[in-house]
């Protein structure tokens, strides 16, 4: 279930966070969050644009929580550019068949979805309700935190389309997420992508080789150090034994440890 928690920061803060780029300790137990999804709001009071509100959400999760990655654009959507371009202009759902479902069934055996992006810090909105309007049959994408770039649209473009380097952003993001956990475990159990510079990235995060699936336009799937190609339709087949549900995953990591 989302659980939503709105906390007004004092106006002192605002001097501070000019300086900062995170927020620090203590601005986080003055949060008083919650596990799981907390409503947060950026206010700005400007003398020519009066006031002006950015929402996120602030994603609290235990330390030893396990979450697989995967990228929007032509991994949910069939299209980089198409993806982002039919359902804004004409409502036409661009997504690969059954993302959806094998996404529910991941969350389901116990696995956190994080979904990552190219696309620049003023696509965010669109963005956001683009994935609130996925729906195949009866499933919807599962709620997860939603990472894109911090950059302005032509940075951003520069770097996915000029030099061709989006996995410089992602390997960012994911090092620093693999910075909140332990150094002995490994948070980022598989990764999904649509290019080869998405698996640099996971391979960043820790992901093993196995465990990346790299996605077509014809929807076949690639699992690296597997030539054989499979559909999301036949990782759903064998969900179970591809993301062993984390009670029986923990279970048997014990009983080998004994």
């Amino acid at each position: 279930s989302r659980r939503r928690h709105t906390r007004f920061l004092p106006v002192s803060w605002a001097r501070r966070c000019v300086q900062e780029t995170g927020p620090t300790d203590y601005m986080l137990k003055e949060m008083n969050l919650r596990h799981g999804f907390n409503k947060v709001e950026f206010v700005v009071n400007s003398i020519e644009q009066g006031k002006q509100t950015i929402h996120c959400t602030l994603h609290v999760v235990n330390e030893d929580e396990q979450f697989v990655i995967c990228d929007i654009d032509g991994t949910i959507t069939k299209s980089d550019v198409l993806g982002l371009l039919l359902p804004t202009l004409f409502g036409i759902n661009y997504a690969h068949d059954n993302i959806c479902h094998l996404l529910n069934l991941i969350r389901q055996n116990g696995y956190h979805i994080i979904y990552i992006s190219s696309r620049a810090c003023g696509q965010s909105g669109m963005t956001r309700e683009f994935m609130t309007q996925v729906q195949q049959g009866e499933y919807c994408l599962p709620q997860g935190p939603m990472i894109i770039s911090p950059d302005p649209i032509i940075p951003s473009i520069r770097r996915e389309i000029t030099i061709r380097k989006p996995e410089l952003l992602k390997c960012a993001i994911l090092t620093d997420l693999t910075r909140l956990f332990p150094h002995h475990r490994k948070a980022f159990y598989a990764g999904f992508g649509n290019r080869d510079n998405d698996a640099v990235a996971y391979r960043c995060a820790g992901i093993e080789l196995e465990r990346i699936f790299i996605i077509n336009t014809k929807s076949q799937i690639r699992q690296l150090m597997n030539p054989y190609m499979k559909t999301y339709r036949m990782i759903i087949d064998h969900v179970n034994h591809m993301f062993p549900p984390l009670s029986t995953r923990s279970n048997i990591i014990g009983n080998q440890a004994n």
